[in-house]
C-alpha cells in the first residue's frame, strides 16, 4: 500500500549551484539518482541491496498527478552501491524536470484523482512486512537541470510513529512483574488509517472510518528492568481523539481497568514517545500519558513534555468542581475539559471541553504561590512551592483564546475541610454539616490578639447569584471598613493591579438565561450591576442555575462533595426572623460577625459567622461595614419568581447597647439577583 502524508520534505531545486546537479550539458544526459534515508529509527534507517523506490518524472513543472507526468512509476533498484531503472530517463534539451519518489515501492494499486493520491496504512501492523509496508518514505526535487552527475534524492518519513512504554511511580506500590501478572494490553482504535495526499504540496487530509491498529511488538520487560516496552504503530498524520490510545489492565475481568490518552494532534515526520505512568498505590489507581515528540530524521526533541509534574496532586480525586482546594506546598492538577462538577442537572447540561491553552487569569497577590501553570492532556497542572494565603482563578481557553472555563484555587495552610467542619442542629432537629470557613477565607475565626485585623480574613470572597466565580472583599486590612471598590486583583501576571471592572445595566443587558450565563463565563471577574438576571427572572431556566433547593449544578462554587445551602439549611430558629437574642453568644459579639450557636437553646457550642456586607446592585461597590450599620447576605440556591433569589441575612445596628440586642436572623429572606455576597457551602 502506498502511503503518504504531510511531511517536513526538502523542496530544494536541482539548479546550477546545486552539487547534486552538475554542471549544465548540451547534449540530453541520462538521470542518474542517489537516494538516501534521513532517519533516527522506523523500518527503514537505510535503504540496502534490492531496495526498490518509485519515481514520477515531470518536465517543466512540479504539478505532479497520479498519472500522466512524463514518467509515472518508475521503479529504481538500489544494488548497494548505485540506483538503476529499466527505463533509461533523459534530461530535456531545454528546461528542467521535477522528481517525486517514494518508498516502499508498488507496483500496481496507486489509485487517486488528478492530483490527489490515495494513501493508507495496514490496520495489522505486527508483520515485519507490514510494518514496512507503513513506514512511507518520500523525496522531492524541482527544476533539474540537463546534467550527467547524480540527483540527490534525501527521503524523510512521512508518517508519524508512536511507540508506547510503561513505568511505575514508585515500584514499592507494585513491581513490574505484577503488572505484567496483570496482562496489560495497548490498544489504538478510533483511528483513521486512509487519507487523500495532494502530491505537489505533500499535504494529507485523513479520511475514511475510524478504526483499530494491531501494532507492532509485544510488551515485555525491558533489560534494564526499568520499564515495560516494545509496542509501536505507525499512523497516519491526523487529530487523535481522547481514547485512541488506551492501556487496559486485567481486561476482560471484573479488575479491569482502562487508561485513555486525551485528544492531540500527531504530524508527518515526528516520532512521539508515549510513557504511561503508572501510579499503582492500592487506594488509588491512575496513570498519565507523558509524551516527548521528537523529528524522525534527526532525533531532535521537538516538545519534551517531561518537564511538567507527572505525579501531581488529583485535586478532583473526590469529584471535579469549580473550586480546588490546596492546604499544602505540593505539585497539582485538576482535569480542564470538565465544567463543574461534570453532571448534566436540572435541564443544565455539563458539555466535554477542549481547551487548547491555560493560565492565570487573576490572582490577589503580585507573586501569586501559584506557579507553572499548563495544559497537558486534557489536565491542568500547576505547582505551589510554598503555602501562603491566596485566592486566584485558572482559566482554560480556546484556540483563539477566548475563555471556555475558569476555576477557583484556593490556597489555605492547614485548611482541611471534613476535620473541621461545623455540624448544626435545626429547629426541626434535623442537623446540616457546614465548611468551616467562608469561601475563600484565609482564617476560620479571629484571634482575640488581634481580632480587628483578623475579622477581614475570616471574610472570604463574594459570589453572584448563579455565578461560579468569586469576586473581591473590601481592601481595607482593618474593620471598620468602608465601602471601596473591593480588593485589587492581577490580572493575567501584570505587575500593576487594577479593581474588578463592573458592567451595568445600561451598557449591557441580557434578554435570555442563556445569554447571560455565556457572558458570564467568558467575563469571569466583571461583576454584572443591576441586571444580572433581571431581565430573565421569569424565565424557568433561571431558576435552577444553583441547583434550586434539588441538587448541584455545574454553576455550583463550591468544592467538591459540598454545594451552596437552600433556605431549610439555615433555619436555626422557627420564626422567618429571629431576634439574635438566644442565637448567639453574645460575650463574643462584634460588628462584624458574631458566634452563632450550633444547637437552639445550647450555649455551649459555637461558631463564627462573619458579617463580610456585600457587594451593591447599584454601584458594584462593597458596602455595609460601617460600625453603625452591618448587612450581609449570605447567598442560597434558590431562585423563584419576581422575588429573585435567597439568602441567609445577617442585619443590625448600633441602635442599642449592646448591638446585639438590635440584631436579627433572616433565613430564606427574597432579594435581588444582582446582590453580591458571600457563601458558606454545606456538605451535599
Amino acid at each position: 500500500m502506498l502511503l503518504f502524508a504531510v511531511g517536513a520534505l526538502a523542496f530544494t531545486g536541482c539548479k546550477k549551484d546545486d552539487p547534486g546537479s552538475g554542471e549544465p550539458s548540451t547534449t540530453p544526459q541520462a538521470l542518474k539518482i542517489n537516494a538516501t534515508v534521513q532517519s533516527m529509527a522506523g523500518a527503514t534507517e537505510a535503504f540496502v541491496a534490492q531496495d526498490v523506490i518509485g519515481l514520477f518524472v515531470k518536465e517543466n513543472g512540479n504539478s505532479f498527478t497520479v498519472t500522466g507526468n512524463t514518467q509515472d512509476n518508475l521503479p529504481w533498484t538500489y544494488n548497494g552501491s548505485s540506483w538503476s531503472c529499466p527505463t533509461e530517463v533523459k534530461y530535456p534539451s531545454l528546461g528542467a524536470i521535477s522528481l517525486f519518489g517514494y518508498y516502499p515501492y508498488q507496483s500496481a494499486g496507486l489509485t487517486g484523482e488528478g492530483t490527489a493520491m490515495n494513501v493508507s496504512v495496514p490496520e495489522d501492523q505486527s508483520t515485519e512486512e507490514a510494518w514496512k509496508a507503513a513506514d512511507l518514505l518520500t523525496a522531492v526535487k524541482l527544476g533539474c537541470v540537463n546534467s550527467a552527475s547524480a540527483v540527490e534524492l534525501p527521503f524523510k518519513h512521512a508518517m508519524a510513529l508512536v511507540n508506547v512504554k510503561i513505568t511505575i511511580k514508585n515500584t514499592a506500590d507494585a513491581s513490574y512483574e505484577e503488572v505484567m501478572a496483570e496482562n496489560p494490553q495497548i490498544a489504538f482504535a478510533e483511528v483513521m488509517t486512509e487519507g487523500t495526499m495532494t502530491m505537489a504540496t505533500q499535504e494529507i487530509t485523513a479520511t475514511g472510518d475510524k478504526k483499530s491498529i494491531t501494532p507492532k511488538g509485544t510488551l515485555a520487560i525491558n533489560q534494564a528492568g526499568d520499564a515495560i516496552e516494545g509496542v509501536s504503530a505507525i499512523l497516519v498524520p491526523q487529530q487523535l481523539a481522547a481514547g485512541a490510545l488506551t492501556l487496559t489492565l486485567n481486561p476482560g475481568t471484573p479488575g479491569e481497568v482502562v487508561f485513555k490518552n486525551t485528544a492531540r494532534t500527531i504530524s508527518s515526520g515526528n516520532v512521539y514517545d508515549v510513557e504511561i505512568v503508572l501510579d499503582m498505590t492500592p487506594t488509588e489507581r491512575e496513570a498519565i500519558f507523558n509524551v516527548t515528540v521528537k523529528d524522525w530524521a534527526t532525533g531532535n526533541v521537538i516538545e519534551g513534555e517531561a518537564t511538567y509534574p507527572i505525579f501531581a496532586t488529583n485535586l478532583a480525586l473526590n469529584g471535579p468542581a469549580n473550586c480546588y482546594i490546596v492546604s499544602e506546598a505540593g505539585d497539582y492538577r485538576f482535569p480542564a475539559t470538565i465544567q463543574g462538577n461534570g453532571l448534566s442537572a436540572n435541564g443544565i447540561e455539563a458539555q466535554i471541553m477542549e481547551p487548547a491553552a491555560a493560565g492565570m487569569l487573576w490572582s490577589l497577590s503580585a507573586q501569586s504561590p501559584i506557579q507553572d501553570i499548563v495544559l497537558r492532556e486534557g489536565s491542568i497542572f500547576f505547582s505551589v512551592p510554598e503555602a501562603v494565603d491566596e485566592n486566584a482563578v485558572i482559566a482554560a481557553y480556546d484556540a483563539d483564546s477566548n475563555i471556555l472555563w475558569s476555576w477557583h484555587i484556593w490556597v489555605a495552610p492547614g485548611y482541611e475541610p471534613g476535620a473541621s467542619d461545623i455540624v448544626t442542629t435545626l429547629a426541626n432537629g434535623q442537623t446540616r454539616t457546614f465548611m468551616a470557613r467562608n469561601l475563600g477565607a484565609a482564617l476560620t475565626e479571629p484571634t482575640e490578639e488581634n481580632k480587628n485585623v483578623d475579622i477581614r480574613k475570616t471574610f472570604g470572597l463574594l459570589y453572584q447569584w448563579g455565578r461560579k466565580d468569586p469576586f473581591t472583599n473590601t481592601a481595607k486590612t482593618e474593620v471598620p471598613a468602608v465601602n471601596g471598590n473591593g480588593q485589587q486583583i492581577y490580572v493575567e501576571g501584570a505587575e500593576t493591579p487594577i479593581n474588578m471592572p463592573v458592567v451595568m445595566e445600561a451598557d449591557k443587558t441580557f434578554a435570555t438565561v442563556a445569554e447571560a450565563i455565556a457572558y458570564s463565563i467568558a467575563n469571569p471577574y466583571t461583576f454584572l450591576g443591576g441586571n444580572w438576571g433581571a431581565a430573565a427572572l421569569t424565565d424557568p431556566a433561571w431558576y435552577p442555575l444553583w441547583g434550586n433547593a434539588s441538587v448541584k449544578t455545574i454553576y455550583d462554587p463550591c468544592p467538591a462533595g459540598y454545594r451552596v445551602p437552600d433556605s431549610d439549611d439555615h433555619n436555626w430558629t422557627e420564626t422567618p426572623e429571629a431576634h439574635l437574642v438566644g442565637c448567639v453568644d453574645t460575650t463574643k459579639m462584634n460588628y462584624f460577625g458574631a458566634y452563632l450557636f450550633t444547637s437552639p437553646g445550647v450555649s455551649s457550642e459555637s461558631a463564627w459567622w462573619p458579617c463580610p456586607g456585600k457587594r451593591n446592585d447599584a454601584h458594584g461597590q462593597t458596602q455595609d461595614l460601617a460600625e453603625t450599620w452591618n448587612t450581609t447576605f449570605y447567598l442560597e440556591n434558590e431562585a423563584g419568581g419576581s422575588t429573585g433569589t435567597y439568602m441567609y441575612r445577617f442585619e443590625w445596628t448600633k441602635s442599642g447597647t449592646p448591638v446585639h440586642e438590635d440584631g436579627n436572623l433572616y433565613p430564606g429572606q427574597p432579594t435581588g439577583t444582582w446582590q453580591g455576597g458571600p457563601v458558606r457551602c454545606v456538605k451535599e
